[in-house]
């Protein structure tokens, strides 16, 4: 069964190219919300960040090779990836994590964030990176569905309050 992710970042550009191909017509802005954490070895940029420790400056450097891309080159493209993943988003809120999975003990959850202070600098280690901190705590999370939720009631002025990287996205996308 397919879980998700991408395997190349070759794939990716393609369905990227189709969508810029369309905005010609219809004025859209085309934009990606791509994790940090297992991003494909050719994507634009990774060679580059080696050495580089912030994460902020790291996914800048990405962002910015891939709007470079000749064959992505256009002003209604603007790349963005999560830092590190979807989940570090959920972090933002883990009072409505915790009424969502009432039954589970999300102390560890509460633990990684006061020592991180920063939902987005939950790393991106094999067992480390969010979604895997949240899956020991729940065994039966679900991404799609109630992960969707909590942000949701979380709401955009939480997560941007909390998620720096994320807020900048969305102000830019905001100012198009």
């Amino acid at each position: 069964m397919y879980k998700g992710g991408m395997s190349t970042y070759a794939k990716a550009e393609c369905t990227i190219k189709k969508c810029l191909a369309y905005t010609k017509h219809t004025g859209t802005v085309v934009t990606t919300m791509f994790d940090f954490y297992r991003l494909p070895k050719d994507t634009p940029g990774m060679t580059e960040i080696r050495g580089i420790s912030n994460p902020y400056d790291m996914v800048a450097v990405i962002e910015e090779s891939m709007k470079k891309e000749e064959s992505l080159q256009r002003p209604v493209y603007l790349p963005y990836i999560q830092l590190h993943e979807f989940e570090a988003l959920l972090f933002s809120n883990l009072d409505i994590v915790g009424e969502k999975y009432f039954d589970h003990d999300i102390g560890p959850l509460r633990q990684c964030l006061a020592e991180k202070k920063n939902p987005e600098l939950i790393n991106n280690g094999e067992e480390t990176a969010p979604s895997k901190r949240i899956r020991n705590c729940i065994a039966d999370y679900d991404k799609t569905t109630t992960g969707v939720d909590i942000l949701v009631e979380t709401g955009l002025t939480i997560i941007r309050s909390k998620c720096k990287h994320f807020d900048e996205w969305i102000s830019k996308l905001e100012n198009i």
